[in-house]
């Protein structure tokens, strides 16, 4: 059936540009041939290729999904039409963006060889380039849009996610001296971008894109500060399973001598102007008090024999934000269940300590813990390896430098979701990362920069957000700032202001006429005790700008009338605008006459014009006078795409340079090729002679092809290598507390604990 039977006839622009917003399958025609092939000739069904189309998958899924929903209940008196409308634009902008994406990601499957995930030169330049000058309604990825590519089950979490993201802005400006009072004034904000995704989805694509590292690493840190540190102590004994012993231990800053296979080793603890000579931090967890541990206290119970394995964890968080505390539910899951030690390092953050140092400090821990075995409880006959995502570089390039010096290798390496290549060439499942809520495309490259001690400052930002809406309102594409007081907005034309108004003249005996609904919805009332009530009006004081600035976003289109013709919808918030149809538009019927009822400057139940269409283009019966919501001359909360102001106007060749420009200023990050930045790009005697490698990736992790690209790589050089990818979760899946409900998220986290147990030399019965 045709798309356009579907579409409310309010959609015109978007039903008739369906098909052309649909990008051809056909142009990605052999994603298999990038797939991992393992030494058995079994085949990894996954690369980023079949990411890219399995998310346009569930992008057209969540569409039908809405338009089966509208066709169920649409005869129901209680249908309300503006919601699907909104949701409607929404994906309906979403599968433009998509479409935009996977032509890029064409261009770069026609560039690539045989099996080669990673473009350089010209190619690498196109996922900044489309991030810089080109429209892909990130604000809806972001919006109402949120976190489709994953289960029903996940999304929860991704949009508690987003929306403390969106809230937290507010409190990292703000002054620190009141901390619950910022954290009242959060959730207070939290519950205004859960009413309101589009506004929502266009703060979190400007934060996303274009804040700093700076930001980033606050918000990844929320987890380290002390009251929530307090919280979650009290909680972990509550989500985790109970260990003995869970405690802090330093090495200190001094010298480690130790015998290798090459000689004596001396190590030398790292030292930088910034921080200077620093201990190593670490984190002791074991299920069982053990021959050697130092419990903290003394007791009468007897220790248990030490282990014969010993687990060595490098915590993940983009090289600038967390520590091992943040990942301490699943590392006591580990311990209790394995019955083994584990020992997480603690090493310095990036932008104050960028590369070499955490590899150097992931070195100089294992070195010691090598010299402490027995006070670690354990004879370290076996030794596993294990990092996620900036972590699982970090254990590869420490097996590395272990290997250099000829000191003892771990058994094996265990890797989950991390990054191999820390240069700018682009990869599909890269592109994933312009619409995913967990790693967006801003986000990757400022933790890349500042592990690489390129970290732009907060006017560099600045300066790069100004150059892009420069370029972007040169194409016509105007974004409205989030942060600034709304002002009329030129994206649709007024046939007369001086007519307009917010309802239609009624008299006091007509029935029909309801209510117009108020801007923005009063927050649900709350019984303040007297030690709240100071806080929560502190609060709505910060918060009366904003609110004025946002007054009218919420506003949304008469329901009860259902949705006439129009030439255009503009969202704001739930808010619809309505604009006449040309005569050659899709919505005019074929006498000629156009379909479209209502208009900015008619009223219904004025005129013949009252026989109106509704959401599904069904003949509805005529209306009385109502109220009529229209253009307030705020700003349009998306991307207006139109032609350009005059004073904006530039030539094509100077648009050009400026988006060279731009792409120029996010930095290229090609001196990050360096093999203890990037190992995935090492010499091949570097890599030859490590321990057997367990890689384990997720299919909508922008991530990926690091996991498939190496795999590629250890294999060509003999190593033992093993890839597993599962699907439909999300980078970071170790953090996630699942329920149960999501056999996903479980069976990614069962998958690393069983090749921990492989290492640790664990067989099925539960001893080694």
């Amino acid at each position: 059936i045709a798309p356009e039977k579907y579409f409310c006839p309010s959609l015109p622009p978007f039903s008739s540009s369906l098909s052309l917003s649909l990008p051809s399958c056909s142009s990605l025609p052999s994603p298999f041939r990038f797939d991992f092939i393992l030494s058995d000739g079994t085949r990894v069904k996954a690369n980023g290729y079949r990411s890219l189309l399995s998310t346009l998958s569930s992008l057209l899924l969540q569409l039908h999904q809405i338009l089966l929903k509208v066709t169920k209940e649409r005869s129901s008196m209680f249908f309300l039409p503006g919601d699907h409308i909104s949701n409607l634009t929404a994906y309906c902008r979403a599968l433009e963006g998509m479409n935009k994406i996977l032509e890029n990601a064409a261009v770069l499957m026609d560039a690539s060889a045989q099996g080669q995930l990673f473009g350089e030169g010209e190619v690498s330049e196109r996922l900044r380039g489309i991030v810089c000058s080109e429209y892909i309604a990130r604000d809806v990825f972001y919006g109402r849009c949120l976190g489709f590519q994953y289960p029903s089950s996940t999304r929860p979490v991704i949009k508690m996610l987003a929306v403390a993201m969106a809230s937290y802005e507010r409190w990292y400006k703000a002054d620190k001296d009141n901390p619950l009072r910022q954290l009242m004034h959060s959730l207070w904000k939290g519950n205004k971008y859960l009413q309101n995704p589009t506004q929502m989805g266009l703060k979190l694509d400007d934060l996303t894109l274009m804040s700093s590292v700076y930001f980033v690493k606050a918000f990844w840190s929320i987890m380290e500060q002390d009251v929530v540190k307090a919280a979650m102590g009290a909680a972990m004994t509550l989500i985790s399973h109970s260990v003995e012993i869970s405690h802090s231990l330093e090495i200190p800053a001094k010298n480690i001598v130790m015998e290798g296979t090459k000689g004596k080793v001396t190590l030398t603890p790292p030292f930088s102007e910034q921080l200077g000579y620093r201990p190593i931090p670490l984190l002791f967890i074991s299920n069982k008090w053990r021959d050697g541990q130092n419990r903290g206290y003394s007791s009468k119970k007897q220790p248990q024999p030490a282990a014969s394995g010993l687990i060595v964890h490098i915590h993940g968080g983009g090289f600038v934000a967390q520590s091992p505390r943040s990942h301490e539910f699943y590392l006591r899951t580990w311990s209790q269940e394995l019955k083994t030690p584990v020992v997480s390092i603690d090493y310095s953050l990036s932008p104050e300590a960028p590369f070499p140092r955490p590899v150097e400090e992931c070195t100089m821990a294992y070195a010691w813990i090598l010299q402490n075995l027995t006070l670690l409880g354990t004879t370290g006959e076996h030794i596993v390896l294990v990092g996620d995502s900036a972590g699982g570089n970090l254990a590869v390039t420490t097996a590395m430098k272990i290997l250099e010096y000829g000191l003892r290798l771990p058994d094996r390496i265990v890797t989950v979701y991390a990054t191999f290549n820390l240069t700018s060439a682009a990869s599909p499942s890269r592109f994933l990362s312009l619409f995913d809520p967990i790693l967006p495309i801003g986000v990757l490259l400022n933790c890349m920069q500042a592990y690489s001690d390129v970290a732009p400052s907060n006017e560099e930002v600045q300066r790069r957000r100004d150059l892009r809406n420069r370029v972007l309102r040169a194409k016509g594409v105007y974004i409205p700032d989030p942060n600034v007081k709304n002002v009329a907005s030129p994206s649709v034309p007024r046939k007369n202001p001086e007519k307009e108004r917010t309802e239609a003249p009624a008299t006091d005996s007509d029935e029909s006429i309801k209510k117009v609904p108020p801007s923005r919805p009063p927050p649900p009332s709350l019984a303040h005790s007297s030690s709240t009530q100071p806080l929560l009006a502190a609060a709505d004081a910060d918060d009366d700008e904003e609110e004025e600035e946002n007054r009218s976003e919420d506003v949304v289109v008469s329901n009860g009338g259902g949705g006439g013709g129009s030439n255009g919808v503009v969202e704001e918030g739930d808010r619809l605008i309505t604009v006449d149809l040309s005569d050659d538009s899709p919505g005019t019927s074929e006498s000629g006459e156009s379909e479209t009822r209502l208009t900015e400057d008619t009223t219904p139940g004025t005129g013949p014009e009252t026989e109106m269409v509704d959401f599904v283009g069904r003949q509805k019966k005529p209306l009385k006078k109502r109220p009529v919501l229209t253009h307030q001359g705020t700003a349009s909360l998306l991307y207006c795409c139109r032609e350009p102001e005059e004073q904006d106007r530039l030539p094509p060749a100077e648009i050009e340079k400026m988006t060279c420009e731009l792409v120029k200023a996010l930095g290229s990050l090609e001196g990050n090729k360096n093999p203890y930045m990037s190992p995935g790009l090492a010499p091949d005697d570097m890599l030859r002679g490590l321990p057997p490698v367990h890689i384990i990736g997720t299919t909508l992790d922008p991530l990926l092809d690091d996991s498939v690209d190496m795999a590629r790589r250890l294999q060509s050089l003999g190593q033992p290598v093993t890839l597993n990818v599962v699907e439909n979760i999300p980078h970071g899946f170790l953090c996630f507390k699942s329920a149960g409900s999501d056999q996903d998220l479980e069976a990614g986290q069962r998958l690393c604990i069983e090749y921990i147990k492989q290492g640790l030399g664990i067989t099925s019965n539960g001893h080694p």
